[in-house]
């Protein structure tokens, strides 16, 4: 059976809790040295935990732990950056582990 990309999601942990982004939307994951974290100014968006360069473009860094009041204090520290495409410009987040690529299949009933 043959996947297009439409289908795919990437499941990916923050503080124990599942996020599920399209495969098409990922750009890179990479691992973070808080060195490659540029810090907030002060037009710095909420949840907003700093800035890096990604291919020649200043991507705003997300914290989801905090936008989802998961916990007083985030767990991805050693973990893993993803990296997506959004409508304006690209965007991270900080992400404690990706588990794994998942295949959504909708039937029409």
């Amino acid at each position: 059976m043959m996947v297009d990309a439409d289908h795919l999601r990437i499941v990916f942990q923050v503080n124990d809790v599942d996020f599920v982004m399209p495969v098409d939307d990922l750009l890179a994951i990479r691992g973070l040295d808080e060195d490659d974290l540029a810090p907030l100014d002060q037009s710095s968006e909420p949840f907003q935990l700093g800035s890096l360069a990604y291919r020649e473009t200043d991507v705003r860094v997300y914290d989801l732990a905090l936008l989802f009041n998961l916990s007083a204090e985030s767990n991805c520290e050693a973990g893993q950056l993803l990296i997506f495409a959004g409508s304006d410009w690209p965007w991270a987040v900080r992400v404690r582990r990706v588990k794994s690529v998942a295949v959504i299949i909708v039937c029409w009933i």
